[in-house]
């Protein structure tokens, strides 16, 4: 459905529906705080990480975490730790 839509149509769709983004886009997160998001997980894995390792990561930081921590906030996820922006 949104396989092919601008960030602008992802961001719009999201904010509507109450879904939080997840990306690994830098550019997507000033976009986000410009139109004040719903909620934006921004994932900084090595470059040389497989699918499979980012989810293993990822799956990880999802049992760490209230899902609620993620409204109206960006979350910066990396290798071992993550950081969460309230806006």
């Amino acid at each position: 459905m949104l396989k092919f839509a601008t960030d602008e149509k992802i961001l719009k769709y999201a904010n509507k529906n109450h879904r939080i983004i997840i990306t690994k886009d830098i550019g997507f997160a000033e976009d986000f705080i410009k139109n004040k998001g719903f909620g934006l997980i921004l994932i900084r894995l090595p470059y040389y990480f497989t699918a499979d390792e980012i989810i293993r990561v990822f799956s990880e930081f999802l049992k760490e975490v209230n899902e609620k921590d993620f409204i109206n906030s960006i979350t910066v996820l990396e290798l071992g730790r993550y950081r969460v922006k309230k806006i």
